[in-house]
């Protein structure tokens, strides 16, 4: 199941009661109390770390970042996350699906603020993924049994704007019944168990 984080609905500017865009994808409820929960953050507005402090969610955990334009409501916060992530100890590697432009900023901001990333980023630009008309999706393994499937959709808006489409693959596990009764495990009750 995947369960969705508003960390920020806010147009522009945050309000008193609500930051600026960021969306949290987890694949279970964020507000039990596990902290191994892969999950993913759609866009990254200004102070979205601080609304990840309300929740159970750990940036060592987050698989994957999407940005869906580059206006500063949607990214500013990026380079503050990222760094953040560093000087948590993150070392495994992050997939990062944004406009080419993204990748600049935060190569600028690197250079400007001697911003250390200690883990690798996956950047995969949106304008890469043009295939004719359309895009190629991106697939995500978020656990051993678990994939995602991201389409890029092209949206209406004053600059290059962007959509993703999460489409979860489950692999489906089945018990080699055969072989359970070639091992004298004829009780199917221990077989739901097993499955």
């Amino acid at each position: 199941m995947l369960t969705l984080t508003f960390l920020g609905t806010s147009a522009g500017i945050p309000t008193k009661h609500r930051n600026v865009t960021a969306l949290a994808v987890s694949l279970i409820n964020p507000y039990s109390k596990s902290k191994n929960v892969p999950w993913i953050l759609v866009d990254c507005g200004e102070a979205t770390q601080h609304q990840l402090l309300k929740t159970p969610l750990s940036v060592m955990q987050l698989a994957l970042i999407c940005i869906t334009h580059v206006h500063g409501d949607h990214c500013y916060g990026l380079p503050g996350l990222l760094a953040s992530m560093a000087m948590s100890g993150r070392k495994h590697p992050l997939t990062l699906i944004a406009p080419q432009a993204i990748a600049d900023y935060l190569a600028a901001v690197q250079a400007t603020t001697a911003l250390m990333i200690s883990f690798d980023i996956h950047f995969i630009a949106i304008e890469n993924r043009v295939q004719g008309d359309s895009y190629q999706p991106v697939t995500l393994d978020l656990t051993d049994d678990h994939q995602l499937q991201i389409d890029v959709i092209a949206l209406s808006h004053r600059i290059p704007s962007h959509a993703f489409k999460f489409t979860q693959q489950l692999s489906k596990k089945t018990l080699l019944t055969e072989k359970l009764t070639e091992l004298n495990v004829l009780d199917k009750r221990l077989w739901g168990k097993l499955k």
